[in-house]
């Protein structure tokens, strides 16, 4: 998976805002930080974004928006990507080959399902490599809530986590 930045045909692009890193990850290219991101609460329908999860609600309130990706690397250059306390940072769905690397994810919470920093679902070859996660949680109240404090992988996803941490989620 460390090969998948050569499936890439544009250059790296760099990014410091969450608008810039929303924008970047629609040209399926190689996304490189340049300072903590921090992700505001966003109705995703606003952005476009529909799709089934288990509670309707899952959906609608989100932060970043991954959906129907192919070929994506994502290099936290070793900063963070912070929730803003009131949802999960990002939904991954539909998205084939991403890679996430050397980023942290902290302050993610979803208050209605699951995955406080990540909800990932119906996406393959997503790999996750040298990355931190730390205060995030689901903490809702349903059937299934409360599932994934930091990552919820949902409707057969292909999901691969190395070299990296967990703490307080």
């Amino acid at each position: 998976f460390w090969g998948l930045a050569s499936l890439v045909a544009s250059a790296d692009v760099y990014v410091g805002t969450a608008t810039e890193l929303q924008a970047a990850l629609q040209s399926n290219t190689v996304i490189v930080l340049t300072s903590n991101i921090h992700v505001s609460l966003v109705n995703a329908e606003d952005l476009g974004f529909t799709a089934y999860y288990y509670d309707d609600e899952a959906a609608d309130d989100t932060g970043l928006l991954w959906h129907r990706l192919n070929s994506v690397v994502l290099d936290g250059n070793g900063y963070s990507i912070i929730g803003s306390g009131q949802s999960r940072i990002a939904i991954i769905s539909g998205c084939r080959n991403i890679a996430i690397r050397n980023a942290h994810f902290t302050g993610g919470v979803d208050a209605v399902s699951f995955g406080g920093a990540l909800l990932i679902t119906s996406s393959e070859g997503v790999h996750i490599t040298n990355c931190k996660f730390s205060g995030n949680a689901a903490v809702g109240t349903g059937p299934y809530s409360g599932t994934g404090g930091a990552i919820a992988a949902l409707s057969s996803s292909d999901v691969v986590v190395m070299q990296s941490t967990f703490v307080g989620n």
